[in-house]
């Protein structure tokens, strides 16, 4: 009897609780699987993962949450929220204090997925939005940032729960759902600047005076929520400002957002700038692109979540163009617009209809996807045999245990896990291109009237190619991103340059971009940075047994004023080889 009843409650438990929830189940276990490992499985990543990792690591280490600070000067680039977020993550149980920003980016990818889902869902039907929701988790630059310790994620979430809140407010009229869709603009604010609130005020903006008018923008309360907006953005910036003094105020206010707008003087771009990058990283779905923006456009009259989509993708695309200062990572708020473009496009496929794989619409993207995937499978079941490793084999800068790391897999038992992912994905794709030929030849069939007993839509193509893409991308999480680690991460040098300096010892950086990658991890809240080579080599005669962390170029250089200058290590950190070197020691002086 008690056995019965045990069973009847996990019954029951499964009926109300687990089956009602499946999609969230499943987004959850998606981006666990692909996204969670890098929480544990790699080190910080220059340039901006350390920094961010160290802004978060200072706030700490000063107990001053309002004003960050990187290597030990006022940090003005970015608000706080993300580092906020960072710290707190990284106090839960089994997270690493340095993963606290990427674990924030992995759940933050989690989110995004599931708002992207519910709109794919409630603008279109189920299977859009789970076809929106894997189109999104694959896409390449969304799983590299899904999996990056850096900012531009979280603020895609906010403004995807932004918009999705200010959605459902004007179709319910709800002022509570208003003062949400103003409190989540506000905090998008404090994560990356006002773009937080153009986005989303912006594609609703457009949207209403498209439906209703100019009359209904006022149902919107406008004025209580500004006064939302600038509430939750002077939480911090009053007390920030009043710490950092008018030169904080400048650069956070002005030099990060309108001097970026009109006139940046970092990372300035062209206008056509995202035309060139943003098919790369919207790969393997751009080849599906073009035809679901026709498709949307087409059907923009008849279908809510079309036009959506459409007029997300395209003002944000104009928006971020028009702007001085570029990025590729900064076109991530349009990835979910994008993904359910190519959903609609994608949804043609699964209904029974005979003729759906006969027009080139639906065949030739998904015969270019497959054929991608053939060539990314072919590309890594050939890497421990073909140029690849010889390329590696001559990669300059490379440590022993960085040579030994990246050739293991060029000999048995190592070139196996390239060798039978790269063949499994070889196999996925032919299915795929094997499937939309098929389709193909039984849509010719139908228009002359001869039967065929196979199945014509694309369903079986799709369902090849989504595993494969799938599989791709978590075999790149699990064991290609950890395998690069071993040249990217810059914690072996950081911990010789301290064994060398000694907890105590002074050093600097010379000549460098890396203020915060090695103060994150010797726990250094200040290394000064020089440059100049007679004052660094004036600065270590002066300073017998210091360490200067540099290039290993200008390794050289100072030893041409300093020939008593001993390189303590060198290891390829990137695309740089990077050297910790002690000055000499005076006599009697400890080593």
């Amino acid at each position: 009897m008690v056995e019965a009843g045990q069973a009847g409650r996990t019954r029951l438990w499964i009926d109300r609780v687990v089956l009602p929830h499946r999609p969230v189940l499943a987004m959850v276990l998606l981006a666990c699987s692909l996204y969670l490992p890098c929480v544990w499985l790699r080190d910080l990543w220059n340039p901006d993962e350390p920094r961010y990792a160290e802004v978060a690591r200072e706030m700490v280490a000063r107990g001053d949450y309002m004003l960050p600070h990187l290597n030990g000067a006022v940090y003005g680039e970015k608000p706080p929220l993300f580092f906020w977020l960072g710290i707190l993550a990284g106090r839960l149980p089994g997270i690493p204090s340095t993963s606290g920003t990427r674990f924030v980016s992995v759940m933050a990818a989690l989110g995004t997925l599931l708002l992207t889902f519910h709109l794919g869902r409630r603008y279109g039907d189920a299977e859009t939005g789970w076809l929106a929701a894997l189109v999104l988790a694959t896409s390449s630059m969304f799983v590299v940032h899904a999996s990056s310790g850096v900012i531009d994620g979280t603020l895609t979430f906010l403004v995807v729960a932004a918009i999705a809140t200010g959605l459902r407010a004007r179709e319910m009229e709800s002022p509570i759902l208003w003062a949400a869709f103003y409190g989540l603009a506000g905090l998008a604010i404090i994560t990356k600047g006002p773009v937080g609130l153009v986005i989303p005020g912006g594609l609703l903006l457009l949207l209403g005076l498209q439906e209703h008018g100019a009359r209904r923008v006022w149902a919107w309360h406008p004025v209580w929520g500004l006064a939302i907006i600038l509430a939750v953005a002077a939480a911090w910036l009053v007390p920030a400002i009043a710490r950092g003094g008018t030169g904080y105020a400048q650069v956070i206010l002005f030099k990060q957002n309108l001097g970026r707008a009109y006139q940046s003087w970092h990372h300035k771009e062209p206008l056509q700038f995202f035309l060139k990058v943003f098919p790369g990283s919207f790969l393997p779905w751009v080849v599906v692109l073009p035809t679901a923006l026709y498709g949307a456009w087409k059907d923009r009259g008849a279908s809510r979540a079309s036009w959506l989509a459409l007029t997300w993708f395209v003002f944000t695309f104009l928006f971020f163009s028009v702007i001085s200062g570029k990025k590729t990572r900064y076109l991530l708020p349009l990835f979910p617009a994008a993904s359910l473009l190519v959903a609609l496009e994608l949804r043609a496929l699964l209904p029974e209809a005979r003729r759906a794989l006969s027009k080139w619409r639906q065949r030739v993207p998904l015969t270019l996807c497959g054929i991608l995937l053939a060539l990314c499978g072919l590309a890594l079941a050939v890497a421990p045999f073909g140029p690849a490793a010889r390329y590696v084999g001559r990669l300059r800068g490379l440590a022993p245990d960085q040579q030994a790391g990246m050739l293991r897999f060029s000999h048995f038992p190592g070139a196996l896990a390239l060798l039978l992912p790269g063949l499994g994905v070889v196999c996925l794709a032919m299915a795929a291109l094997g499937s939309v030929g098929r389709a193909g030849k039984v849509g010719r069939a139908s228009k002359v009237g001869r039967a065929s007993k196979v199945d014509p839509d694309g369903r079986a193509a799709l369902a090849c190619l989504a595993a494969g893409w799938v599989g791709l991308v978590a075999w790149g999480q699990w064991v290609g991103v950890p395998a690069l680690d071993i040249i990217k991460s810059a914690r072996p040098l950081a911990e010789a340059a301290m064994t060398a300096a000694g907890p105590d010892g002074e050093m600097i950086l010379y000549r460098t971009s890396y203020a915060g990658l090695f103060n994150v991890y010797t726990g250094r809240d200040r290394i000064d940075e020089m440059s100049g080579l007679d004052k660094a080599a004036g600065w270590l005669l002066e300073h017998p047994g210091a360490v200067v962390l540099t290039s290993a170029e200008d390794v050289e250089r100072l030893r041409g004023k300093l020939p008593d200058l001993e390189t303590v290590a060198c290891r390829r950190v990137g695309y740089e080889t990077v050297c910790a070197a002690r000055s000499a020691l005076t006599d009697g002086s400890p080593r």
